[in-house]
Formats: structure tokens, C-alpha cells, sequence
């Protein structure tokens, strides 16, 4: 379906970037005073579940949650809000790929990452899981955050090598906002730990085991468990015994021994057995990685994305520097609006009895552009 560049209450939508059962995703902007100006990604609720409370509890709890993660790593959640009956969620825009679109693109050109890369990649995933496991609300009390869906589409990069997770949609938290259904299921079933494939309550060490996935994958070349995300995959996590994966070395002789090790103590069977905390991980793929910098090694990746992924990026670009006509236009049609909609309102106002208020309220309903926050972080 073709999609018009449009005003939504204080935001101008103007590019759809994705679309799904649940919510669009559009590029968009506001603006504020002295110029103020703001890009983000802005998540737009389909009108149809907007009368499903137990959804719109979830966007909620999603947005509560995400909203108190500020760290580089972590795809920040900016408000959520509704505008004439639809809910919304902006967030920030990462101008760049997933890890899934790097690994596609990899793959095609036959290349595979060098052994630092998948540190690097690694390490900055852990450094941001082990925010979000460590965060507090205001009081102190752990909320007992986990994401519970690391897998490469939720890893975004960003055009010079940055790494951040994104979508806490099904974390789980020990704050009345989780969403994560006990007894049930939830991620993408070939980067669950085996906890999660037998429906046991999952901790953060859950999240280690998915990253142990994802590093095993960047070096070998290939999933531990197979790409496929099948019942059969889910039950072979399910079951894992210790012992029985194979090292990605066994898979690749030049894999380094330390990043094998590393790897395979992030995909232990037993919970207990697993790092006990994602920094204890992220510490040590940084030992590893010297005396090269996590920075030095951001630049390879930089390099790899402008080298395998450029020229979408810069048609991009390009499409984005019509953005200027386009908000001018759209600003033009608003203006033009405005006076049919003050003449609306005021006849609303006359009919009433109390005039104040009814030009109060009938503002508020008539008035473009419009909307009401229900939360912003």
C-alpha cells in the first residue's frame, strides 16, 4: 500500500519503514520552539486494536518500561500518546541496519566477520543488557528486567558501527508493566534458552544464553541450533544436555580459543552454570579485544556496513532530503484547515450553555494537530 506523507497530532509522518499485525512504523518529526527539531521513529497502533484493552496494557507496559532505559545500547523510547483515538509510541531513530540485513547481505557477498568484529558486536550487546538487568526504579528496588527476544532483528547498527538493542516488547520485569506470559513461549524460537523452550520463568541469564547464540553465529558462520525457528529447533533447545554442542572452533578451526571458550560458557544448559551477570561477559570479550579499543573496532564495522549496505543507505539519504518540501506542503495544508476548524468549533461553543467550557473542550476536539500525552520519558 502506498503511503502519503501526513500530519499526526504534533508529528509529521514521513516515511512508513515497517508495518506488522499490530502497529505501522514511520520515519517523522517535530519541531519546537527556536527551531527546535527532533527526528525519530514514531510506532502508530492499528486502529482495530484500539479497543483491545489487554493490547493496549501491553503498549503500555512497553513504553513504561523502555522509557526508563537511557544507555547507548539501548533504542530509547522518547512518549507514548494518542491522537484522535490511535495510540502511539515515539522512540529514537537509528539511521542504519539491523544485524539481521548485515548478515543477509554478508552472506550474499561471502563474507563472514573477523573474529574482533564479533567481539566487538558481542560486548556492546552485553554492556546493554547488563543496564537494563541492573535498573532500578526510583526507590532502588530492582525491576528485574529481561528482554527476552535477543535475536538479530532487534539489534540495530547504526551508519558508523554503533550497536542497540531494540524492542523490549515481551520483557519481563518484576514491575506490574511486564509482558512477558509465564508458561508460554516468547521470542524468536531459535534464539530462546532452554529455559524458555520449557516454559520456566526466565531470568537474565536467559539473555546471556540468546547473546552466546548470536556470538557463536557471527563467528562460525552458522546457528548452533539451525536457522529455522521450528518446534523441532525449540525442542532440541529445550533438551540440551552439557556436553553436547559443538565449540564454533570445531566448526571453524580459526576461531580464537578464548572467544570459543567465551561462547560456549554463555550457552551452558543450566542457568547457574552461565555468566551470572552480562558485564562479567562484556568484560571479558574487552580483555580479549585488547589492546585494540571497542571504538577502533566500531570503525571495521563502520566500514563493513558502508562497504555491503552504502547505497541503500544513501538512497536514504537522498529520499530524506525531500523532507524539507514535504513538511512545507504539509504545513501549508494544515494552515488551510485551520480556519474551517476554528469556524466548526466556535458553532459548537454557541450551542452550549456554559460558553468557556465549551469552547475549551470543543478546541481540543476540532483543533489539527492535536493530541494528548499520556506519558513521556
Amino acid at each position: 500500500m502506498d503511503f502519503e506523507p501526513q500530519v499526526f497530532g504534533d508529528y509529521f509522518l514521513l516515511e512508513r519503514i515497517g508495518a506488522g499485525g499490530m502497529a505501522e512504523i514511520f520515519r517523522a518529526r517535530r519541531f519546537g520552539a527556536a527551531g527546535f527539531e527532533r527526528e525519530l521513529a514514531l510506532k502508530r497502533v492499528l486502529r482495530r486494536l484500539t479497543d483491545d484493552p489487554k493490547f493496549l496494557q501491553m503498549l503500555t507496559n512497553e513504553a513504561k518500561l523502555t522509557a526508563t532505559l537511557q544507555h547507548g545500547n539501548i533504542v530509547q523510547v522518547y512518549d507514548l500518546g494518542l491522537v484522535d483515538g490511535t495510540y502511539f509510541i515515539t522512540m529514537e531513530f537509528v539511521e542504519g541496519v539491523s544485524l539481521k540485513q548485515l548478515l543477509r547481505a554478508m552472506a550474499k557477498a561471502g563474507q563472514r566477520f573477523s573474529a574482533v568484529e564479533a567481539a566487538y558486536l558481542a560486548q556492546q550487546i552485553a554492556e546493554g543488557l547488563d543496564y537494563a538487568h541492573r535498573k532500578t526504579d526510583p526507590t532502588g528496588r530492582p525491576l528485574g528486567i529481561v528482554h527476552c527476544d535477543v535475536s538479530p532483528d532487534n539489534i540495530l547498527l547504526t551508519r558508523d558501527g554503533q550497536v542497540k538493542i531494540g524492542d523490549f516488547g515481551i520483557a519481563r520485569a518484576a514491575a506490574s508493566f511486564s509482558n512477558y506470559k509465564e508458561g508460554m513461549v516468547m521470542g524468536k524460537l531459535n534464539y530462546v534458552s532452554p529455559e524458555q523452550a520449557r516454559g520456566a520463568v526466565p531470568d537474565r541469564r536467559a539473555d546471556i544464553f540468546s547473546t552466546g547464540i548470536l556470538l557463536y553465529l557471527l563467528l562460525a558462520g552458522r546457528h548452533p541450533f539451525g536457522q529455522r525457528g521450528s518446534m523441532e529447533t525449540l525442542v532440541r533447545i529445550g533438551r540440551l544436555k552439557r556436553g553436547e554442542l559443538v565449540s564454533p572452533k570445531a566448526v571453524d578451526p580459526t576461531v580464537p580459543e578464548d572467544l570459543a571458550r567465551i561462547t560456549m560458557k554463555a550457552l551452558e544448559p543450566r542457568p547457574e552454570d552461565r555468566y551470572e551477570y552480562a558485564r562479567v561477559m562484556a568484560h571479558e570479550l574487552v580483555a580479549y579485544l585488547y589492546p585494540a579499543t571497542p571504538i577502533e573496532v566500531q570503525s571495521m564495522v563502520e566500514a563493513r556496513i558502508g562497504d555491503l549496505l552504502g547505497e541503500h543507505l544513501e538512497a536514504r539519504a537522498k529520499a530524506r532530503a525531500a523532507d524539507a518540501a514535504v513538511i512545507r506542503r504539509l504545513q501549508r495544508q494544515q494552515a488551510e484547515a485551520t480556519p474551517r476548524a476554528r469556524s466548526l468549533t466556535q458553532a459548537a461553543a454557541d450551542e452550549r450553555e456554559n460558553a468557556v467550557q465549551g469552547d475549551a473542550a470543543s478546541a481540543t476536539a476540532f483543533a489539527p494537530g492535536r493530541g494528548r500525552r499520556l506519558f513521556w520519558g
